[in-house]
């Protein structure tokens, strides 16, 4: 699916439906959905817009070191997606391992499956050894529809990647190009159609 801006996510089709002459596809993403946010002492998270100068900083941040472990960062239309080896061998958020820079080595990395790992970024200039150790320690997220994937650290400030447990519906129609692929619906032409194609997919999937 395509919108506007140029960004493209590939997506499972779920259902395809016809509202008023109008073809549509509801899908969702094929990788995983998931969101940048600041979790506060109380382990609520404030997710960070996709589109915006801090995102650009800590998207930017992130990817970089995701690569490094051969998992990919995509700032995908409506949801960040990620993609890795860890998708296909089974990722068990439970089994995530407290581990700062000096902490993590060779040993440590044939260990763990997956994002089992916390990152510390040195965005401010200063040694992860000038922070207090109460300060690095990850927060836990609690929230039901969420699992945390990883923690970091940008310009002194904690961050935290979730993935999301629930379903992201996509809507799109078929682009005017003629080319096959599917155009991503405006917010309000979505609006408009969304509770005829609910009820298509309660009937689709009950």
């Amino acid at each position: 699916m395509r919108q506007e801006t140029g960004r493209v996510v590939e997506c499972y089709p779920d259902v395809f439906a016809v509202v008023n002459g109008q073809k549509y596809l509801v899908g969702h993403p094929c990788d995983w959905c998931v969101s940048i946010g600041k979790p506060d002492a109380e382990g609520n998270l404030e997710p960070i817009p996709l589109e915006g100068e801090l995102m650009d900083e800590v998207f930017s941040t992130l990817q970089t070191m995701l690569e490094e472990d051969d998992v990919h960062l995509f700032r995908t239309p409506v949801t960040l997606t990620l993609q890795g080896e860890f998708l296909e061998d089974g990722y068990e958020g439970d089994e995530e391992d407290d581990l700062g820079e000096d902490d993590y080595d060779d040993e440590d990395e044939d260990e763990n499956d997956g994002l089992q790992f916390d990152i510390i970024e040195e965005g401010d200039g200063q040694d992860p050894g000038d922070f207090e150790e109460e300060e690095l320690e990850p927060t836990d997220i609690d929230a039901d529809n969420v699992e945390l994937i990883a923690s970091f650290w940008h310009e002194g400030a904690e961050y935290s990647l979730v993935r999301h447990l629930d379903p992201i519906l996509l809507v799109a129609k078929p682009s005017q190009e003629g080319d096959g692929r599917y155009a991503l619906v405006s917010e309000a032409e979505a609006a408009d159609v969304n509770p005829v194609l609910e009820r298509l997919l309660e009937k689709e999937f009950s």
